[in-house]
This record gives structure tokens, sequence and C-alpha cells, in this order.
């Protein structure tokens, strides 16, 4: 098994925080400070949120892989909301814990 860690720290948005959809299933609402994550298989899966429609990432996940997916807020007015960016995991494993506490160094 993977790892995905995912978290947000935009504390503004949508009255309506996005709702987590990996490989089509939506998972828990995503508010600000929070993370989530989810064991899976490895290989390839695609994130997205219920409110970013066709804008999804492809990540792909060894075999006992810590990936940090951060959910970003687009600025614009009218823009896309909230979308996935795959964090580099020297910078994604320290902002994940500064911004919600979650260290990807625990036991599974």
């Amino acid at each position: 098994m993977g790892r995905i860690y995912l978290f947000r720290t935009a504390p503004k948005g949508p009255g309506i925080p996005p709702r987590i959809v990996i490989d089509n299933y939506a998972y828990d609402e995503l508010w600000p400070g929070h993370s989530y994550h989810l064991d899976v298989q490895p290989g390839v899966h695609r994130i997205r949120t219920d409110m970013s429609g066709n804008d999804e990432l492809e990540v792909n996940v060894g075999k006992g892989e810590n990936v940090i997916v951060k959910y970003v807020l687009d600025p614009k007015i009218f823009g896309k909301g909230f979308y996935p960016v795959l964090m580099d995991y020297s910078e994604g494993a320290p902002e994940l814990k500064e911004y919600t506490g979650t260290s990807v160094d625990c036991k599974r």
C-alpha cells in the first residue's frame, strides 16, 4: 500500500468546503487547516474535488510511498475553485505539519 496525504491551507473560499474525490469516489469534506489521508494500492490515482469538474490531478503512488497533495484556491473571482497540486515531498511534508499538525513520519 501507499498513502496519499491531502490538505488545504486556504481559509476562505466557497461557503461549502470541497469534498475530496479520488478515483471517482467521494470522501470527506476538506476544511482549512485539516488534513486527510488515504491508503491506496500502488498505481495511478485521479484526485479532484466535487467542485472542480474535470480538473483532475493524476498521481502515481508506489508501494510504501507517501504522496502529498495540497488543495489550492484559485484567486480569480470566477476561477476554478479548489484544485489539487502535487507537492514535492521535501516541501510538502513540512507544510503539511505546519498547517495541520499532521506528520508523515507516523507509523502505519
